[in-house]
């Protein structure tokens, strides 16, 4: 029997670090977590180290994680501005070879 995971989306309003998305995810039986956004806070201070325990934590309690973070529409969609993707792109793949996920 496979499990079901859920997006981090969905607890948003609780405003929970990733690692107590993880720790949400597990206690109500999820099989992984979709990191689809993070309070801005949090997101601008995820360090290498802090993204490699994420991934172990995940690892340690049998849960795929799914990152997010970046974007596929090269437009601000505010004025329609074209908006350089890859630095943001390349940021986000950074996080996720942090992590361990694939």
């Amino acid at each position: 029997m496979s499990k079901t995971g859920i997006d981090s989306h969905s607890l948003y309003p609780l405003n929970l670090m990733p690692h107590e998305v993880l720790l949400w995810a597990n206690r109500n039986g999820a099989g992984g977590v979709h990191f689809s956004v993070l309070p801005e806070p949090q997101k601008d201070d995820l360090t290498v180290a802090y993204l490699h325990d994420l991934g172990q934590m995940a690892r340690d309690m049998d849960l795929y994680i799914e990152w997010g973070g970046g974007k596929h529409i090269p437009f601000n969609t505010g004025d329609w501005s074209t908006e350089d993707l890859m630095p943001l792109n390349m940021k986000a793949a950074g996080e996720a070879v942090a992590l361990g996920t694939n």
